[in-house]
């Protein structure tokens, strides 16, 4: 059965949906197509008109080999409801692996490998459907990578010990503690097995919503195919809410309602052979499960991609089986309360598993949109990145997102195929190239930034270690509702004597492997490579003697277990 995408190629503002009854509020995120179901993460408000970036689709300018990689290329994505945190699937994050899972802010910021290849298995597959629990903390994803352990046996006496399965894992989105939860118990003579699907966590994070087929292939009680509650901690079923032995299942339309009193899924109906004739939303109350309404699909057997409403009060689905394609708003009975149409969007229905989340937030109109630096240097220091921090601004002066839709980079002189932008808006220097100048100039939307220049250099120039300038910390304040969680500022204060010439940089030295600094100004390229740097002072600018200036900088940790690290000042010409 083809998997279903919800993707898009081009957006445009598409004017206001037509409003049948009630009254959505907040927005939709989804995947923007490039090829295949990958793309990036944009969105758009509930009335289709007020479009923005997280991340954009793919990299521009050269085609890179070594890290850091060139494209998001988001397959698969889901967020956190309580604090926005996205884990999100991406191929071409490393071209040289299968799809892992990725984690970062809800603004596109902060983003973190947390799952990796298992090198004891014979054949390198994916991670998949990622699902992040409501608090952000840990994500339960379909893990191809599954080793069955010894003992399991399949139909006639077959051995299957040791065969690669797919099955849900659970890993905290520090990287840590990756473990099985869920994999199959039951397989034929051959050492087929089923499938797992997508799955949603509860609200609280104690019960997960999943749809599979790991169900006994010869059950009498037909539930090969089944959409079940599990405990995340065991694996075991709680209840099962449907199942079936010929029908199959759904790949797409589940979902918790955020107050965790519904929950819902797109049921089959109908079919045989493991394919489906007929499917259905139906919707429970988590508290009997009990049935609260049962909707027939517009066409009656077709997948859609549907969400609860922040205030868990409708549904959202998006249809790609009409023309044109529309995104519509239902109440919990079936009545339609409001739709926009997709005419504008060019949407792909083909692909990858698609993605969407009914989020709280809204956007408002985007307005502007700026970058965080004055100019672009990098050179062929190994890991040396510098963060663009492209910003989007609405009508009133908030800020959306850090992502952007476009670029265009203008090399004048040398080396056109010197420099990248990948798709969060970090800068760097194909190493085997040689060095260029020129401008670049960002772009979402319609919303474009200021063109600056840009050099790239050939050489692994580095800036010098600053003597007489000193690193004043101030405390770590915990912010619980913050993406960060932790804030600190650093004030460098210049006792020289003399003016220091900008940039001027702090780098982060030593910090744990499961603490992000989110907000980084890049990585370093000499001192402690690969390591964070904040710039203090941009490169146009200098510190005269005697003068402070101060950074803040964003931690992420999630184990909230503590964390030390030291200082580095370094500044002048090169990479930090």
């Amino acid at each position: 059965m083809p998997r279903l995408a919800l993707s898009w190629t081009l957006l445009l503002a598409l004017g206001t949906g037509t409003a049948i009854g009630g009254a959505p509020s907040g927005e939709f995120l989804f995947v923007e197509n490039v090829g295949a179901g990958l793309g990036g993460i944009w969105g758009v408000d509930v009335t289709g008109t007020n479009f923005f970036a997280i991340t954009a689709a793919s990299g521009f300018g050269f085609s890179a080999t070594t890290p850091p990689y060139p494209s998001p290329d988001i397959q698969e994505f889901s967020q956190a409801k309580n604090n926005g945190r996205i884990g999100f699937m991406s191929l071409m994050m490393n071209p040289n692996d299968s799809a892992r899972i990725y984690v970062m802010n809800g603004d596109g910021t902060g983003v973190k490998q947390v799952t990796f290849h298992n090198p004891s298995v014979s054949f390198n597959q994916s991670h998949s459907e990622p699902s992040i629990s409501a608090d952000g903390s840990k994500i339960v994803y379909v893990n191809a990578e599954t080793i069955a352990p010894a003992g399991t046996m399949g139909a006639g006496g077959t051995n299957c010990s040791g065969t690669q399965t797919a099955s849900y894992w659970v890993v905290n989105t520090d990287g840590t503690n990756p473990h099985v939860v869920r994999q199959p118990e039951f397989y034929d003579v051959h050492c087929n097995k089923g499938a797992a699907g997508e799955a949603v966590w509860s609200p609280d994070g104690t019960k997960l919503l999943v749809a599979d087929s790991l169900g006994d292939f010869n059950s009498p009680a037909n539930c090969q195919y089944e959409i079940a509650v599990v405990d995340p901690s065991t694996g075991n079923n709680i209840r099962t809410l449907a199942c079936n032995n010929t029908w199959g299942i759904t790949q797409v339309g589940l979902d918790w309602s955020p107050d965790g009193t519904k929950a819902m899924a797109l049921v089959t109906c109908g079919g045989a052979g493991g394919e489906h004739t007929c499917t259905q939303w139906v919707v429970w109350d988590t508290s009997t499960w009990n049935v609260i309404s049962t909707i027939p699909t517009p066409s009656g057997n077709d997948e859609f991609l549907t969400r609860f409403s922040p205030d868990s009060t409708m549904l959202g689905y998006y249809d790609q089986n009409v023309s044109p394609h529309t995104m519509n708003i239902m109440d919990l009975s079936g009545n339609p309360i409001s739709s926009f149409s997709m005419a504008s969007v060019n949407a792909d229905p083909g692909g990858a598993a698609g993605s969407l989340v009914w989020s709280a937030s809204t956007p408002g109109v985007l307005q502007t949109f700026t970058l965080g630096v004055p100019s672009i240097y990098v050179n062929s220091c190994p890991n040396y990145t510098l963060y663009i921090e492209p910003s989007e601004f609405n009508s009133s002066g908030a800020l959306i997102a850090h992502g952007f839709t476009s670029a265009n980079i203008d090399m004048t002189s040398g080396d056109g195929a010197s420099i990248h932008v990948d798709g969060f808006g970090n800068a760097y220097f194909n190493a085997t190239r040689n060095s260029g100048s020129g401008t670049l100039q960002l772009s979402s939307f319609d919303a474009n930034s200021s063109t600056i220049p840009i050099t790239t250099d050939q050489n692994c120039n580095c800036q010098v270690s600053t003597s007489g300038v000193t690193v004043a910390r101030g405390g770590l304040r915990y912010v619980a509702s913050s993406q960060q969680q932790f804030l600190q500022t650093l004030t460098v204060t210049n006792n020289s004597g003399g003016a220091v010439t900008g940039p001027i940089n702090i780098v982060i030295q030593g910090l744990p492997s499961t603490v992000t600094v989110t907000n980084a100004s890049g990585t370093t390229g000499c001192t402690s490579s690969g390591s964070p740097f904040m710039t203090v002072v941009p490169a146009n600018g200098s510190l005269a003697a005697g003068q402070s200036a101060s950074v803040q900088l964003d931690f992420r940790d999630p184990s909230l277990g503590g964390f030390t690290y030291t200082t580095a000042v370094t500044s002048g010409f090169g990479a930090p």
